[in-house]
């Protein structure tokens, strides 16, 4: 059976995407954070799901992911943007229950994966995306970012947290990677 490529998501679908959860409230904080955390750090579906506010250090704007079967642990730098929005969702969380989890229903437990899949699905709907988004297609969508923005596998394998070249090779099978930097930026997606 051929392996499909991973469906592309482009900037402007991406910013549609990112606008359509509202930040006033408490599902839309959290949900537009999910999103964020995939789409700016290449997050796996079970590393956002256990991450832990351990797991991140809010003064030094760092976010740890730890080692796990088949891949690096790793330190991944927090955008100004997304340490306000993780530091107002952790205050809101202290306003409902206690929790050592990121990423929590509104009841404070930790939220299920197929559970993320629906919000991914009903905020693409909104944004008037037709593609089926899923944690891992924008973890996809985060590499090719990632590799159009440097040009360097190396790098992008390392933010992945992948142990072999090759599994972030098949990440970036819509871009080619032969592609020089200064080419990549003219590439659209």
């Amino acid at each position: 059976m051929p392996q499909t490529v991973p469906v592309a998501l482009n900037r402007e679908e991406q910013n549609s995407l990112l606008r359509v959860p509202e930040r006033n409230t408490v599902m839309g904080l959290r949900d537009l954070i999910i999103m964020n955390l995939i789409l700016n750090y290449g997050l796996r579906l079970y590393e956002l799901r256990s991450l832990r506010w351990d797991n991140l250090d809010l003064h030094a704007n760092m976010i740890y992911i730890p080692k796990s079967k088949g891949s690096f642990g790793r330190k991944l730098q927090l955008r100004l943007a997304d340490y306000k929005l993780l530091n107002t969702w952790k205050d809101t969380q202290n306003q409902y229950f206690s929790t050592s989890y990121v990423i929590t229903t509104l009841s404070g437990n930790v939220i299920s994966g197929s559970y993320i899949e629906s919000i991914l699905q009903r905020y693409s709907q909104k944004a008037g995306i037709s593609k089926r988004l899923t944690p891992h297609i924008l973890r996809h969508v985060f590499a090719v970012d990632s590799y159009k923005k440097t040009g360097d596998l190396d790098k992008v394998q390392e933010l992945l947290g992948h142990r072999f070249r090759s599994t972030t090779e098949e990440y970036l099978k819509i871009v080619d990677t032969r592609v020089s930097p200064s080419k990549l930026k003219w590439l659209k997606i």
